[in-house]
Order: structure tokens, then sequence, then C-alpha cells
């Protein structure tokens, strides 16, 4: 068994440890460098540790059978040392981040990732090796300690760089080179074996060039992290995180320009995290992996849309950090997801502020650049569980016959009519402020959906439904502002706004509605939606208390 990785020199890079004392010696780690040609081509360099037998208490924290993975974008933890590759906002001839102001930043950082407490966490925009033992200690004087870290420094040192922080033993990291075509690197990318209760698997850390650069060289940072995780195929279980600086449906809005000339993005396609069915081009989804489909599952689609952001640009929601996992995470064997873990950590809007991310505050001031100590990052933590436990669907809400989800599926008959059934394809609450209930009327089956007046048009529920013709009937009743909107993969929503939903309209408008009897409405779609799968989704309009039974 691994009990730690102690800190190693392999360049400049470091994979540091606990700072415990060796028992008698520390074996010296080897290294190799492979250099492959590609267009992206990468090279790695592999550092493992020698078995070092750890006292038994070590190892009695780690006998849980559940862990979670966080990512968090940091956003520029220098340090103090001066090296020239600092962004102006850190040089202390033009700006007042000293040996007084960065510790003042760490804190903030570990502030956040104590109150997150994460087993297992990928960082990036970390400076050095220096940068994160720095955080290191500051997370151990806040009750937090991380025995194993790791620091992408290697084979290339970058202006700030990848890192990962550990609870459980790291056996092995790989750092795999990104150089683009023009010779430039991006930053490594980190790849660490880790174990858990006997169990060992890989975590991936990621931070792919900037929105600023052109598409293609994200291309080739995914280029670099798919031929590698091509190579490894199903000998080991893969948690995938970082910050891809592309949002999980890119592709939907993506065109072909000067800054994408080939109208494709390294997540969605690359990785694979859509796939194209009949034409149309879908997220790879849950059920998906279940069946045993290659390709990735982008945890965002853990979420309800409306919730979907980690990070704000001009005032748009923005997905670019990811936590990836593939079909080996939704089987009996080693490892698996903690199905609906996934969420985005504000800290109870701490982190917020204006509702987008506090980011660390720098103004201006007598012609120099000032720090605040204000704030924390521009990005927002994301966060996931797994477990050593076979994979759970917790979709399927009547194993345990508890409210939450209610599964609908269309009628193959020819009418499509959509009735409720008790098979594994549900609606889906999209957010905790809502409510969905099962109940039983004169013989009738239907679901009750309640949500409290809010201060936003928000989401309720969602469904996928499978219809035969351009048109799905409901029946509803009840009161509020209610609006149905409907789409095909990568198609814009369509929306039949209440009371009268009769007509698709291109947004939603929102009008108090008081339906007293089971009314049924048809909401007729384009000729082309035969034969084919939509989402639905029941939105409720502010201002007003939502009641409605839908059958």
């Amino acid at each position: 068994m691994i009990s730690r990785i102690k800190k190693t020199n392999i360049g400049t890079s470091r994979v540091a440890d606990h700072g415990l004392r060796l028992i008698n010696h520390l074996l010296l780690t080897a290294f190799f460098l492979l250099l492959v040609s590609c267009k992206g081509k990468f090279s790695e360099i592999e550092t493992s540790a020698a078995t070092i037998k750890a006292p038994s208490t070590a190892v009695a924290a780690y006998r849980t059978d559940t862990f979670t993975v966080a990512f968090y974008n940091v956003e520029n933890l220098f340090d103090t040392r001066f090296e020239g590759t600092e962004y102006p906002e850190y040089n202390p001839a033009v700006s007042n981040w000293d040996k007084n102001m960065a510790p003042k930043k760490v804190s903030a950082v570990a502030d956040v990732i104590a109150a997150m407490r994460p087993d297992i966490i990928g960082l990036c925009e970390v400076e050095s090796y220096h940068s994160l033992m720095q955080l290191k200690k500051s997370l151990k004087n806040k009750g937090l300690d991380y025995k194993y870290s790791v620091i992408g420094d290697q084979p290339v040192k970058t202006s700030t760089c990848t890192a990962l922080l550990s609870k459980y033993p790291v056996k092995k990291v790989l750092m795999h080179e990104v150089r683009m075509n023009n010779g430039k690197t991006s930053r490594n990318i980190i790849e660490s074996d880790i174990t858990f209760n006997a169990t060992t698997f890989k975590v991936f850390v990621n931070h792919w060039p900037s929105k600023m650069n052109p598409e293609k060289d994200r291309t080739i940072a995914a280029q670099v992290l798919k031929r590698r995780l091509d190579s490894i195929g199903t000998s080991s279980e893969c948690i995938i995180t970082g910050d891809f600086n592309i949002n999980y449906d890119e592709y939907r809005y993506s065109t072909k320009s000067g800054k994408n000339s080939l109208q494709i993005n390294g997540l969605n396609h690359i990785l694979g995290t859509v796939t194209e069915v009949s034409g149309s081009v879908r997220h790879i989804t849950e059920q998906d992996m279940i069946s045993k489909a290659k390709g990735y599952y982008d945890l965002w689609l853990e979420l309800p849309e409306s919730d979907r952001m980690s990070e704000v640009y001009k005032g748009y929601y923005q997905t670019l950090d990811h936590i990836l996992i593939d079909r080996l995470l939704f089987d009996s064997k080693g490892i698996s997801y903690v199905d609906n873990s996934y969420h985005v950590f504000t800290w109870d809007n701490r982190l917020l502020r204006g509702n987008i991310p506090f980011r660390w505050e720098i103004k201006r001031q007598n012609n120099r650049i000032h720090h605040t100590a204000n704030g924390y990052s521009d990005h927002l933590p994301v966060m996931a569980s797994f477990t050593c436990k076979p994979f759970t669907d917790k979709d399927e809400l009547y194993k345990n016959d508890k409210p939450g989800k209610v599964s609908f599926d269309a009628d193959n008959s020819g009418t499509s009519r959509v009735r409720p059934t008790r098979i594994s394809k549900h609606w889906t609450l999209c957010t905790t402020a809502a409510s969905l209930t099962e109940k039983r009327d004169e013989g009738r089956t239907f679901i009750h959906l309640g949500h409290k007046s809010g201060s936003r048009n928000i989401s309720i529920a969602r469904k996928s439904v499978t219809i035969t013709e351009p048109a799905i009937p409901l029946r509803l009743r009840g009161s509020g502002r209610i609006s149905i909107r409907v789409r095909q993969a990568s198609s814009d929503w369509i929306y039949f706004n209440g009371p009268m939903m009769n007509k698709g309209m291109k947004s939603a408008h929102y009008e108090n509605a008081t339906i007293d009897k089971w009314t049924t409405f048809r909401l007729k779609l384009p000729e082309h939606y035969k034969n084919t799968t939509v989402e639905m989704e029941i939105r409720a309009g502010k201002g007003y208390d939502f009641s409605f039974d839908l059958e």
C-alpha cells in the first residue's frame, strides 16, 4: 500500500506529500519523457512513489464508502517570489501584491475549500509549488489536512499551473504537455492515480487555453487528453475535471468563424459529450452511460438549466468548469458516481455578489494596482460524490415509493397521449424550491406540481418525451403563471403560454391562469417533429404561487 508521496524534485516539478518523517529512507522517483508526434504534440513526465509502510491510523480514516471530488479555478494564486512571468497585477513594482497581501488571497481560497471540504480537489491558476504549499498550510490551519498534493509545472512551467490536493494516497502521476502548432505551450494536464478503499482510479486536472484563443487551441488540448483516455480504455475509471473554457452546450451556438474555422469544439466533439442520432446532435445522457455507450457524461446535465453557472461573462452564464465521467462510473465495479450529487458550491451565496461570482477585487489607485483583499475568484467551485458501492439510479422514484420524480411516457398507439407510468424515465424537478407528488383521484393517477411565489421566472420540472406525431396532448388543472416549452436536441425552445397554450411562441409570456377543471391542451409542434424525442419543461412565472395537477 502506498502511504504517501513525499516532495520530489523532477526538474522544477514537485509531487508533495504530508510532512511525516520518512521511516528509514526515501527512494528517489524515476521519470521518463516521451514525445509523441501528432497535431497537438505532447510529452509525459511520470513519477511513482516507493512503497512505504504507514501507521495503521493513517489508513483508518479512509474506511468510508463515499468520497467527494471538486474542481476550483482559484483565479491567480500567485506567490511573492517575482520570476518575471507574473501578470502585471501581481508585480510588486506596480501593485501592492506583497508579503502582507498574498497570504490574504491564500486565506480566502482556503476558506472556500475548508467550507466545501472535498476529499480530492483539482485546481487551476496556481502559480507554483510554493503557492500550493502556502495554500496547503493555510488549509491545515483551518482543520483540513491534505496529505498528498501535485503541482503541474512539468514538462513546461507556465505562468499558472494545474494542481491537485488529495486526502487519499496518490500512487502515480503523469503530466501531459499541451503544445500548440506555433510551438507555444498551454497548461499541463495532470493525471493522478488515487487509491480509495483498495480501489485505484484516475483523476485528471485540465486548464485549456482561454476563450481569447481560437478554438483550434482548445481542440489541441482535447486531442492530448483524448489520446491518453483512449490508451487507458476500460482499464481504469477516470474522473476528468478542469476549466475547459468551453460551455457544456457550446455546440448549439458555435458557428464557423475566424476563431472556430472547424465548427467543432474539443469538449463536445473531440472528447465526445454529444452524439448524433438521426441527423440531430444531443448530449450524452446518464441513460447512455448505463447502457455502456461510449463518450463522456457532463455532470452539468444533472442541474436545472437555470442553475448551470460557474462563471459569468458580459452578463451571460458560463459553464466552463466541468466534471466528466464515463460508463465505468455507472456499473457495479470499483467506484461509482452518486446520482444527483453534482452541484455548484456557493457557500450559502457568500461566493456571489449580485448573482455573479465574487471575484478577487483589484482596483487602480494613484496609478498603482491595488488589491483590496475582498472577494475570492471569478469562478465558482463544482463538486460531486462517488462511492465504492454499485451505481444507483436515484431517478427510480418508486424503488422507495417516495415523491420527487414521476415517470411519463408517450403512448405509441398513434395518439401520443402522455400517461404516467412506473418505469425509469421520469419528470425531474428542476429546483429544490418546488414540490412534486403523485396523487390518485377517482381512479386516475396524476402528479401535482407546486411552487411558492418567487422573485424570478423558474423551471419547475422537465422530461424527455418520445412522440409519433407533431403534437403533445396534456390534461391540466390548477392556478398560477404557467409556460410549457418543448424542443428537439440542438433546436430552439417552442413556448406554449398559459392560459390558452394553443400556439407555439419564440419566448415565454406569463399570465395568471386559473383552470378549475381538467382541461386537455394540444401542444402543436412543427411538422418535422414526428417520430422523435423532445425535451419538455414546465415553467412558473414570478409573483404568483404555482399549483398545477398534470395527467
